[in-house]
């Protein structure tokens, strides 16, 4: 690697070192920048638990547990310098045990791990957020395993790529400390699997597709959603069944359609009305389509602004779900009452009705300002 100098067209050399010279640790250290920044092993990651031990039978514990966003659970184990024999043999042993956990498991230790790490999140919500589609279901019978280190022994990137090629989904990264004065880079590289096994990865993302398609939980949605919408459509009119024209359901049982209601800032910004088996709600997307720091500005600017917006919303408590290491943030009133099913249709249906012109107009004297940070946040930059 090496440093640039423009003005005298000259480089520099920076020398790569080891975690050890630098006394940086295994746990200290490295597990907690994976924590802090998923993105280091090439993917967005959800991270869920840390040293988890929560395996019956056995005290052993894996590194790091995440989500990814397929909704597919993710072992990481790293290594600091040294990859070592057994790291291919321990995590497959992780992933076994990961393969049983239910979506309440997930849950679960994911609240422990908020709890532990003193995070102010809801498990659900940052869950759900996390997805770039709410309603994915999650965990699949999929468990992904990554492999971290700075270098890797040729038995274990061996063994890798056999498991890779019996399509077990295994990647191996490696982290390289350089040094550049006083300062300590890191570079990451994928080095399994590599570009020419693309053709493995989408085998393995057409099984997926398949395992979906033929959960029977799919097909009972489609039923029951198809039956909501057409008596959803039935009682509103032409002009507001147009503005809330999108519409989903899926294998968990999760649906909801959305309108701009004239605010346009971004594909997912606006305002939502979701139902599922856990209540329906009604609720306002932050999503804008220039990313988080604009999303956080929008947030706390109607955040400041609370207590005029609730004194026009009555009848309900309004939740504001931040989602601290998120992009999107979120608004909303809920009915934990009406869960989705045919006996609460009506019910559902007049939520919505009585109540989303009274929640849409709480935002709408604050929609010009919102307009104002979208347009102006490019010069600010």
């Amino acid at each position: 690697m090496y440093k640039l100098n423009k003005e005298s067209k000259t480089l520099e050399e920076i020398h790569e070192s080891t975690f050890e010279n630098l006394d940086l640790k295994e746990r200290k250290d490295i597990q907690e920048w994976i924590c802090k920044e998923p993105r280091i092993l090439g993917e967005e990651l959800l991270i869920i638990a840390k040293e988890f031990d929560g395996f019956e039978g056995t005290k052993e514990r894996l590194d790091l547990l995440a989500l990814d966003k397929e909704g597919n659970l993710v072992v990481i184990e790293n290594k600091r310098d040294d990859s070592g024999k057994e790291v291919n043999w321990q995590s497959i042993k992780y992933a076994s045990y990961c393969s049983t956990l239910k979506k309440e498991d997930v849950i679960s230790i994911y609240k422990k791990y908020i709890q532990k790490n003193k995070l102010d999140i809801d498990a659900e919500q940052s869950i759900s957020m996390f997805f770039d589609d709410e309603s994915i279901p999650y965990p699949t019978d999929v468990q992904r395993i990554i492999l971290v280190a700075h270098t890797f022994r040729k038995e274990v990137l061996s063994a890798a790529q056999w498991l890779f090629d019996k399509n077990i989904d295994i990647k191996c990264v490696s982290i390289i400390p350089y040094i550049n004065g006083d300062e300590v880079l890191l570079d990451s590289n994928i080095l399994l699997p590599q570009e020419e096994n693309k053709d493995y990865l989408l085998k393995i993302a057409e099984q997926k597709a398949e395992y979906n398609k033929q959960k029977k939980e799919v097909i009972k949605a489609e039923t029951e959603y198809s039956a909501f919408w057409e008596n959803f459509g039935e009682k509103f009119s032409n002009k507001e069944k147009s503005r809330f024209k999108g519409r989903a359901f899926v294998g968990n049982l999760d649906a909801y359609i959305s309108g701009c209601a004239g605010i346009k800032l971004g594909p997912r910004f606006g305002f939502q009305f979701y139902t599922n088996k856990s209540g329906s709600r009604i609720q306002l997307v932050i999503d804008s389509a220039k990313g988080s720091i604009l999303n956080a500005k929008m947030y706390e600017y109607l955040f400041s602004k609370k207590d005029e917006i609730e004194s026009k919303i009555t009848g309900f408590k309004v939740e504001w779900v931040n989602n601290q290491g998120q992009s999107s943030k979120r608004v909303l009133i809920s009915d934990v009452s009406l869960v989705f099913g045919e006996d609460n249709y009506d019910k559902i249906c007049d939520f919505f009705d009585k109540n989303i012109l009274m929640f849409e107009n709480a935002f709408a004297p604050y929609f010009d300002h919102l307009r104002k940070l979208y347009n102006d946040f490019d010069k600010n930059k």
